[in-house]
């Protein structure tokens, strides 16, 4: 069985985010929706996972070749239109024998959710969202995670798409020589005729978070506060 795991660079988030920095790192979910994968590979449940990102950053690529996936591939279009991305996957999909396609339920950047449930919807396939249990059985994918009412358990045979939530696996590090080695891993670029987003973003400007609080040097201090409500 084959995997497909659909990974994205995103803004670095630490300390602080900042508009137009260049410096671009591998989303968290990724980062567990790879883990998992090439923990399904080394139980010889999955012969080959493969890495496959949207847009012109390849930082989430290199760090999936570096943790140790089979090859990675880039589709070079606009990356921040949700359902334009599902369509370039979809149509890079269907042309592929891929039985699971493997990514995680949400960004860090933009934190959407939807890529997950349009894929499914375009592919045609059954779509486990969320999970944190995920197992490969006689051709069978079942997995299970937290809904609403309790836990959710599925069981479909392949093809099917999974969502990672961040409970599904602990990721490794990449070694300093895998690290180096990812560099200068060759990178498979597809070029698309039709990827016109239909999103333009015409502005960026940061979030201005206003913390309140008040500085008490005395313990009388909080107990006056306590006693007013916590109003200062």
């Amino acid at each position: 069985m084959k995997c497909l795991v659909a990974v994205k660079s995103i803004p670095q988030q630490s300390p602080i985010a900042k508009i137009g920095q260049d410096k671009w790192v591998i989303d968290p979910f990724s980062e567990v929706a790879i883990e998992r994968a090439l923990q399904l590979q080394e139980a010889g449940l999955l012969s080959e996972v493969v890495a496959i990102s949207v847009g012109e950053q390849e930082a989430a690529l290199r760090s999936a070749l570096a943790l140790g996936v089979n090859r990675a591939v880039r589709i070079a279009a606009a990356g921040d239109d949700g359902h334009n991305v599902a369509r370039l996957l979809a149509d890079y999909i269907q042309q592929q024998p891929f039985e699971l396609l493997l990514l995680g339920k949400q960004s860090a950047d933009t934190d959407n959710h939807q890529l997950p449930q349009r894929l499914a919807a375009l592919l045609g396939w059954p779509q486990f969202s969320g999970v944190d249990q995920l197992l490969i059985d006689q051709g069978h994918i079942i997995a299970s995670g937290l809904t609403l009412g309790g836990r959710g358990q599925y069981v479909a045979a392949a093809p099917v798409v999974v969502s990672a939530d961040l409970r599904l696996a602990a990721p490794r590090f990449a070694s300093l020589p895998t690290l180096m080695k990812a560099r200068r891993a060759p990178i498979e670029v597809l070029e698309v005729a039709t990827a016109a987003s239909s999103l333009t973003c015409l502005q960026q400007q940061a979030t201005v978070i206003q913390r309140q609080g008040t500085q008490l040097t005395e313990l009388s201090q909080l107990a006056a506060l306590l006693q007013q409500g916590g109003r200062s």
